[in-house]
């Protein structure tokens, strides 16, 4: 069993834009050319909830600037702007020098100082190699290891072995530093790794999830050492999640929204993905799909999950999951009524249990706990069991198999019909007749089993 997240690795970066996969290489595009238009010292937020790919999108933008100012012709041949963003040419995101760093902060938040971490990301970065700015890092990475000395006493022998940049055995600061000298060489410092007439673009990730202390103290040593005018910082966050970081740090009636005001000079929502490019590019997620291979538009399972997807506003990464739990659950259970010698009736009313509830119920588990437990207990509300009865997949089904019924059903009755004859034991005879043509037997079976097969922990989950 495989993982369905797709990872921020280079090659998947590039891929993503060659294929839009999100559908935002047009949001990349925009804030390139913001960043080319900005004057000044700038901290931008790109806000964003859980699992809506801030990460991706902030390494999409990483990339291109980095292929964009590489002096490998090879790497810039990787940006076409006429297929990446139905431009004509990349004058408005190509008129400033770009550097740039990315810097996750959850990965570091165990450590005593994030300068010492920053420190250590400009020292590792792709252009800390070249032997032109090999005095500028070492003259950044001496300052920044006196200034810790100065504001976290007795840190900076830390930030020498990790960096290995500056003698082990830096000179001792005098007890009565001039702090505001210090910070001053450290500016100056920072100013020349950013190129002539050009920005040094700081990508920080992950800082919502980050201890309190730790994202604090971030968001305060970059304020007051790191605000350089060729300097600009980009947080990829979600900010309700980081007032709640405040507010644990500095008390529930502390406002935390006016506090990270102070830090960022513009906010920018990120858009929501266009689903359509997403699912289109990652219709092989569902492996289920090729159970249904001759079906072709009359796929209802495919469909009906794109709708779950719709209804619950699963986000990138809870779709990816989504996709993982139904096709572990519901694979082999499909495969056994497809490929089975089953009479038809009873094919078709075992497809209504594996490919409209099953699915739902691993929808729901995910979207709303609650829901899901209210719903395998025999008390589902009125609004899953309407949206199910509005489906148009699980409609056309209905109709299909019902349709030579003469005591015929609209779907909403027929729907509660059926998840109280499933999960409340309300037919008496174990059997629930839908039409000549669709039917389930031992009724009581049923219940049990959709809970171990959304639970995954089940004899007849798809492992491989």
């Amino acid at each position: 069993m495989k993982k369905y997240d797709i990872q921020p690795t280079e090659e998947n970066i590039k891929e993503s834009l060659k294929d839009n996969v999100t559908g935002r290489n047009e949001n990349v595009y925009q804030l390139l050319q913001l960043l080319n238009h900005q004057e000044g010292s700038w901290s931008i937020a790109i806000n964003g909830d859980w699992g809506s790919g801030k990460t991706f999108f902030v390494k999409q933008c990483k990339y291109v600037l980095d292929c964009l100012n590489s002096s490998d012709d090879s790497q810039k041949g990787n940006i076409n702007s006429e297929k990446l963003f139905n431009k004509e040419n990349l004058d408005d995101i190509d008129k400033k020098p770009f550097r740039t760093i990315y810097y996750d902060a959850w990965e570091h938040d165990n450590e005593t100082d994030p300068i010492q971490s920053l420190l250590a990301c400009i020292a590792t970065s792709n252009w800390a190699s070249n032997p032109k700015l090999k005095d500028a890092i070492r003259k950044t990475a001496d300052i920044g290891v006196n200034l810790l000395k100065v504001i976290t006493p007795k840190r900076g022998e830390a930030v020498e072995d990790l960096i290995n940049l500056v003698d082990k055995k830096a000179k001792d600061y005098k007890d009565k530093v001039d702090l505001e000298k210090l910070k001053k060489e450290f500016y100056d410092a920072l100013v020349e790794l950013a190129p002539e007439d050009g920005k040094l673009i700081v990508f920080v990730d992950e800082l919502d999830r980050c201890k309190p202390t730790y994202a604090i103290k971030v968001l305060e040593r970059i304020k007051h050492y790191f605000s350089v005018p060729n300097i600009t910082f980009i947080f990829s966050v979600d900010l309700s999640q980081l007032q709640n970081t405040v507010k644990r740090y500095y008390g529930e009636e502390f406002d935390g929204y006016h506090y990270l005001d102070r830090f960022f000079d513009l906010v920018i929502n990120l858009p929501e993905p266009n689903l359509d490019n997403y699912l289109k590019n990652t219709d092989g997620m569902l492996v289920l799909n090729n159970l249904f291979h001759a079906w072709n538009n009359d796929n209802y399972c495919n469909h009906f999950c794109k709708d779950l997807i719709a209804h619950f506003s699963f986000s990138l990464r809870q779709i990816n999951h989504f996709y993982l739990k139904t096709n572990s659950a519901t694979y082999n259970l499909i495969d056994s009524i497809l490929n089975r010698n089953l009479v038809s009736g009873q094919q078709n009313g075992l497809f209504i249990i594996y490919c409209f509830f099953l699915p739902l119920m691993c929808a729901l588990n995910q979207a709303d706990i609650d829901e899901f437990n209210r719903f395998i207990r025999g008390k589902a509300s009125d609004d899953i069991l309407d949206f199910l009865a509005n489906n148009s997949q699980f409609d056309t089904y209905y109709k299909d198999v019902s349709s030579d019924s003469k005591d015929k059903k609209d779907t909403s009755t027929f729907t509660r019909e059926i998840y109280n004859a499933l999960f409340n034991g309300t037919e008496r005879n174990d059997r629930l007749v839908i039409s000549d043509m669709a039917y389930i037997d031992r009724l009581s079976i049923y219940k049990d089993r959709l809970i171990k097969a959304c639970s995954l922990l089940d004899s007849n989950t798809k492992l491989d």
